[in-house]
């Protein structure tokens, strides 16, 4: 696939993605109000920030405990989006596998069982599933082409 091919892969899959911050993305349970997937992929980073460099001092001190099945389901969640980002870079320098490997991850972190999910949720999982199957299309293209 030329370089025009890659690039219009790439920026559908980016734009995709981007579109799935400006919409609903969840309702936390027990009466919350609808959430930006924006607000939810900053809120995910805050977490891992808290984890990353509070975590360890907090454990060693016995300040907390671990987190709890809901914490650790979110951090999987949000590690979805840099699998997508470089799937998006991935895609567009033509590397079909790698892309369609980081996708793969991210699709199976890109659960959230414990909340109701709006539309900004499924245009982020589409944008997962939209640059996989480009790439393993574009994989099998180019070594149909080959052969």
């Amino acid at each position: 696939m030329g370089v025009p091919g890659r690039c219009a892969i790439a920026i559908a899959g980016a734009a995709i993605y981007a579109v799935s911050f400006a919409l609903p993305a969840f309702v936390v349970m027990h009466g919350g109000s609808p959430e930006s997937g924006l607000e939810a992929f900053l809120a995910g980073a805050r977490m891992w920030y808290i984890v990353l460099m509070d975590g360890p001092v907090a454990l060693i001190r016995g300040e907390v405990d671990f987190p709890d099945l809901g914490v650790c389901v979110i951090l999987a969640s949000w590690v979805a989006n840099p699998a997508i980002v470089v799937a998006i870079g991935m895609a567009a320098f033509g590397r079909w596998r790698f892309a369609a490997a980081a996708c793969a991850i991210g699709l199976c972190l890109l659960f959230a069982p414990l909340f109701s999910l709006s539309s900004g949720y499924w245009v982020w999982l589409g944008s997962a599933v939209f640059l996989w199957g480009a790439s393993v299309f574009a994989m099998l293209c180019e070594r149909r082409r080959r052969r």
